[in-house]
């Protein structure tokens, strides 16, 4: 017995000194896996950047789940791309995003152009060409209506959610009203209770938008 144990002695070192170099290795691997995140350049982890997860044409009122984070290449991502869904949720697309692009300031509208559109009704109203050029998203507007009375014409606020990118060639398209004055189409923002005055306006009477401010 007492040699059959002397003669399994070698056998049992080997088995142990194999053992011992895996366990190294796997220990090695494992230190490995946890520190080399860390001393990749960011290029090779890549940026986690918003993204358009639709197109969203001009004038879209971002949602949350118009957007999405995805990994890019450090290279690859645009300078100021946006990276926080708070920086861009509720904006206004002030020029169309392709589906899977970054999302940048420079699609967006400014704060102050940004149109409250929750709570409020979508109208298209006719704008002199005239002043198209001096209206953009989240211009403020009065809309002057005619009345029962001549007299006292009624008078409502709006807000441009979108504008001709094109006023000319919106212009050219649009009919010429009885006053001769080329006139463009204009996607505002309004009271629902200012909707059926301004309609009826339109469709009986007259209507004149300005400028607010």
């Amino acid at each position: 017995m007492l040699e059959r144990l002397r003669a399994a002695v070698p056998h049992w070192r080997r088995a142990l000194r194999r053992r011992r170099r895996l366990l190294t290795m796997l220990t090695l691997a494992v230190a490995l896996a946890a520190v080399l995140p860390g001393v990749l350049p960011p290029s090779a982890r890549g940026v986690e950047v918003l993204v358009a997860a639709r197109a969203l044409p001009a004038g879209t009122v971002i949602a949350a789940e118009d957007l999405r984070r995805e990994r890019v290449a450090g290279p690859l991502v645009p300078e100021g791309a946006l990276r926080d869904p708070a920086q861009a949720t509720g904006r206004v697309v002030q020029h169309e995003i392709i589906a899977r692009t970054p999302v940048l300031p420079g699609h967006l509208a400014s704060a102050e152009e940004t149109v409250a559109v929750a709570g409020r009704s979508r109208m298209v109203v006719p704008l002199d060409a005239a002043l198209a050029p001096h209206v953009g998203t989240g211009t403020s507007l009065r809309i002057v209506l005619s009345g029962t009375d001549p007299g006292i014409p009624r008078t409502v606020t709006a807000q441009v959610l979108e504008a001709p990118s094109d006023p000319a060639a919106a212009g050219a398209r649009a009919p010429l009203p009885a006053g001769g004055a080329q006139i463009v189409p204009l996607v505002v923002v309004l009271s629902p209770q200012d909707v059926p005055h301004v309609a009826q306006a339109m469709r009986e009477g007259w209507v004149s938008v300005t400028i607010f401010g």
